[in-house]
């Protein structure tokens, strides 16, 4: 919900600031630092939190608007 420009823009619900090929939302069931292995995308740590981010849903944090509409909606196997 943070736009740039704003004060605390980047920084995850763990304090940690948004980090491309690292940074992943994760339900709140899911302890921050949990490192996740997802198909295709590779090794990704919970940092964040989201509204949308509920049941076993991910998402993955990229850093570019056109990449990351063309990285789309996917269901891919995950691994702890």
């Amino acid at each position: 919900g943070k736009h740039p420009g704003h004060s605390e823009y980047g920084t995850t619900a763990s304090g940690l600031t948004t980090k491309q090929g690292v940074t992943i939302a994760c339900p709140p069931y899911m302890e921050f630092g949990t490192k996740l292995y997802i198909e295709d995308v590779g090794l990704r740590v919970c940092q964040d939190r989201g509204g949308d981010i509920k049941g076993n849903r991910l998402d993955v944090f990229i850093d570019n608007l056109k990449k990351a509409r063309e990285f789309g909606r996917k269901t891919l196997a995950v691994d702890e």
